[in-house]
């Protein structure tokens, strides 16, 4: 499948983040747009978003990375506080969001497989083995498989698997699956260096 691509209507795409990548994955066209970067700089606050946008040029997801490095006493606070892993260095997955009419298309496993290839990346760079993601999810019939199914286990004490509440999860070696991969068409990137402060919470 080809499509001519708007470049005026990509390009405006980068209000949102520094590159724009149009990408094919299951017959439709989506862009994805990355703001912020992941740092071999040992930075707390390092922190990287992919916002997920349509063929019409429409928001329909997000995905919120960012480091996390614990010191003595955080980690000790951590596992007081049941979880069960606190590793030294991780990525932490803060939030996951597809539109309501865009699920069931596995846009989540796409958005995910591209942040998992990035902290691969972010890994060769410490020279370390892949870094961990942690993350603290709610507890749903749609969650809990679809987070096992990218090697996640759960990281806390006294798990609790009601519906409702929520759970500490960490991903021991985050591996990308190529079928998520999609088909890159188009890669625009910012010409003038952009703050990369990303979010502000």
């Amino acid at each position: 499948m080809s499509m001519e691509l708007n470049e005026e209507k990509v390009r405006a795409l980068l209000e949102y983040g520094q590159k724009v990548v149009a990408v094919e994955f299951s017959g439709e066209v989506y862009f994805v747009v990355e703001s912020g970067k992941l740092t071999t700089d040992v930075v707390f606050s390092a922190q990287k978003d992919y916002f997920l946008f349509d063929k019409n040029f429409k928001n329909i997801g997000f995905l919120y990375l960012s480091e996390q490095k614990y010191g003595e006493e955080l980690i000790a606070s951590a596992k007081r506080a049941g979880c069960l892993e606190v590793p030294e260095f991780s990525v932490s997955l803060s939030h996951i969001e597809i539109g309501e009419d865009y699920r069931r298309k596995h846009l989540g496993d796409f958005l995910i497989n591209r942040a998992i290839k990035d902290v691969c990346a972010l890994s060769q760079g410490w020279s370390k083995e892949t870094l961990p993601i942690m993350f603290v999810r709610a507890n749903s019939a749609v969650t809990l498989p679809f987070y096992r199914k990218w090697g996640a286990v759960d990281n806390q004490r006294y798990p609790n698997e009601d519906f409702g509440l929520f759970n500490c999860m960490i991903i021991k070696s985050p591996t990308p699956k190529e079928e998520y991969d999609g088909k890159v068409l188009k890669e625009i990137s910012s010409p003038k260096e952009k703050k990369e402060e990303g979010r502000n919470f």
